[in-house]
């Protein structure tokens, strides 16, 4: 691999003869992947009118270099320090202090500014052919613990202490979409919060992806009014999980056994599944108490007959019963 004096890659060449071996060297092409994208211009723009003074630092470049840290398995600020201890390979990186200083500048109209720099770069990967195949998000909570009191950390529901931020990711990537900051003690199921999520995810995807089918998926924590409400306005292909309370055992109970049909069909079946599924219409429903669910297809699953012969009933509270999980096709 041979660099130039800025750090920007020129050639790439993979060999094996074990030597010029050097820390992080992948993590380059991700430096460069960023330039070449116009991300880490993008990201110079949005905050260019921040900046009070001059430095020797490009805003965009320090922003590229904390997200380069961060895929490179960094967790703090301070972990810039892997790609400061290399200026051949990286260039010229910024102190902590200086990408302290800029993180505290950015404010919503700069957030705002930084989404439109993403969106860009992500457009013009796309026509390079970096389109996952199916547009599918997946909108979830997670759990980010904090060792010290910092602003709107909070204790969790599982006892912990930190943040608990709302994300929405792409399918078949690596990294979210969007998503909004929350404390610690902020709900799983918060409908408004999940659907301010899924709409900032939206707003990330190329225009000509709005013309698509787009699946969301949830887990049960997914399957509150708000967002189902939203999915559906927009007509939108969902799926969420759902509750296995006594009223869906009861439906799923009454299932006739040529109902269930394997999870996988074909004839790889036998050695890629472990799973049966039925669908079922909740139409025992009290329509007041679940009107989101009236007449909507619940499908559920369990162990396979062939895999399991002595299948778990579902009275049999410690059995391998997977949760229910809500479908739903817009109707054209």
């Amino acid at each position: 691999m041979k660099v130039n004096h800025r750090g920007t890659l020129e050639t790439v060449e993979v060999t094996a003869d074990g030597e010029g071996f050097c820390s992080h060297a992948g993590a380059l092409l991700l430096v460069n992947l960023a330039d070449r994208l116009g991300l880490t211009a993008g990201l110079s723009k949005a905050l260019a009118g921040t900046r009070q003074r001059r430095s020797a630092h490009d805003d965009g470049e320090i922003l590229r270099d904390l997200i380069v840290t961060l895929v490179a398995g960094g967790e703090h600020l301070s972990d810039m320090t892997a790609l400061r201890d290399q200026p051949d390979l990286f260039g010229n990186v910024a102190s902590d202090s200086t990408a302290f200083r800029l993180i505290e500048r950015i404010g919503p109209s700069e957030l705002e500014g930084l989404r439109a720099a993403r969106k860009a770069a992500r457009e013009r990967a796309f026509a390079l052919g970096a389109r996952p195949e199916k547009l599918i998000l997946d909108v979830d909570a997670t759990l980010v613990g904090s060792h010290s009191d910092k602003e709107h950390a909070r204790g969790n529901y599982k006892g912990g202490y930190g943040f608990h931020p709302m994300l929405c990711y792409l399918d078949d990537s690596d990294g979210a979409l969007d998503g909004i900051l929350r404390p610690g003690n902020a709900g799983s199921n918060t409908g408004a919060d999940q659907t301010q999520a899924v709409e900032l995810a939206l707003q990330q995807l190329p225009e000509g992806c709005m013309q698509e089918e787009i699946l969301v998926r949830g887990d049960s924590a997914a399957c509150v009014h708000e967002l189902i409400d939203f999915y559906r306005d927009a007509r939108m292909h969902f799926s969420v999980g759902h509750d296995l309370d006594s009223e869906v055992r009861e439906a799923i109970a009454k299932l006739p056994e040529d109902a269930w049909v394997p999870a996988i069909p074909g004839r790889e079946a036998r050695h890629r599944s472990s799973l049966e599924t039925a669908q079922s219409l909740c139409r025992g429903a009290d329509r007041a108490a679940r009107p989101l669910w009236v007449g909507r297809r619940l499908a559920a699953a369990l162990p396979s007959r062939a895999c399991s012969p002595r299948r778990p009933t579902l009275a049999n509270r410690h059995g391998r019963l997977a949760p229910p999980g809500v479908p739903h096709r817009p109707r054209r």
